[in-house]
Formats: structure tokens, C-alpha cells, sequence
């Protein structure tokens, strides 16, 4: 591309920390409870996508959040997640980035027992040995067998790998 049509191209004339908006005079954007409920769909279609069905997990819409999105856990052995969306962001609160931030969270439960081991001091690498593996399971039983599914019909899966 010449220097030229690379000059045509809107930049920001300085770095900034604030918020960039195509309206700039707005600080946050509102969120309403469809886009609540479109980010919960999200976090369920990604849950039973990943099959992690062995979590109990409760969503609240929350005001005043510091994130846009959020998971935590009290307690690892009862297997229970809350998952928070903030009522406004930062950024604008669109179809893909809804979707997004649901995907980020699920991944957040995904490796949710690793970040626990990591901040326990008494972890062997036992632990860290089978909470990796388990992960690798998922992603093999969710991500690999449906792009198996989809890359290999029926058909072709019968034939013998000579």
C-alpha cells in the first residue's frame, strides 16, 4: 500500500486512556436487558458447546461493575459459578462483542480450577497434571470433534487410514 493512501486513513492524532467512541461525547454505553439476555444464550451455547454441564451457573446483571463481564467461584468442590454483565460499557455493546465477552467467560470457567490451583500455595503438580489433561479432554470431546464432524461426513469417517 503506498504512503499515500496510508495518510488518507483516520488515526488518532494521540494516545489516550479515555474511551473511544464514535460519539465522543458519551463515557459509557447503557446495556438493557435483551443484551443480558443475549449474553446469557451466548454463555450457554459455549457451556453445553465445551460440555462443561458439571457447574451450576448463575448470571446477574449488575450496576457500578468495574468489568464488563465477570466469573467467580467461593467455593471449587460445590462446582458453583456466578457470572456478572455490567449495565454499561465502555465500548460499544454490539452483537460481536456481547458474544465475545460471553465466549471470554466461558473460557474463564473453562480454566477456572486452574487459576484456583495457582493461587493455592499447596498445589502439587499432580493437580496441575490432571487439570491440564482435563482441559485437553473438553477441548478434544467440544472444539476437535466438531470440526471432525464437520470436516469428515459420514461417509469418509467409515474408510481405514492406510
Amino acid at each position: 500500500m503506498s504512503a499515500k493512501k496510508l495518510s488518507l486513513r483516520r488515526y488518532p492524532k494521540k494516545q489516550t486512556n479515555e474511551p473511544v467512541h464514535e460519539d465522543m461525547f458519551c463515557d459509557q454505553y447503557p446495556l438493557t436487558h435483551r443484551h443480558f439476555e443475549i449474553f446469557v444464550e451466548e454463555c450457554k451455547y459455549w457451556i453445553k458447546f465445551f460440555g462443561l454441564n458439571g457447574w451450576e451457573v448463575n448470571y446477574v446483571f449488575v450496576k457500578d461493575s468495574s468489568s464488563r463481564a465477570w466469573v467467580c467461584t467461593e467455593d471449587l468442590e460445590d462446582r458453583l459459578i456466578l457470572v456478572g454483565l455490567a449495565n454499561a460499557w465502555d465500548i460499544r455493546p454490539d452483537a460481536k462483542n456481547l458474544r465475545r465477552s460471553a465466549f471470554h467467560e466461558v473460557c474463564e470457567i473453562l480454566t477456572m480450577k486452574y487459576f484456583l490451583l495457582a493461587k493455592d500455595r499447596n498445589t502439587n503438580i499432580t493437580d496441575i497434571v490432571e487439570e491440564n489433561h482435563n482441559v485437553i479432554r473438553t477441548l478434544e470431546n467440544s472444539v476437535f470433534q466438531t470440526d471432525f464432524n464437520r470436516r469428515w461426513p459420514a461417509n469418509k469417517k467409515k474408510r481405514t487410514v492406510k
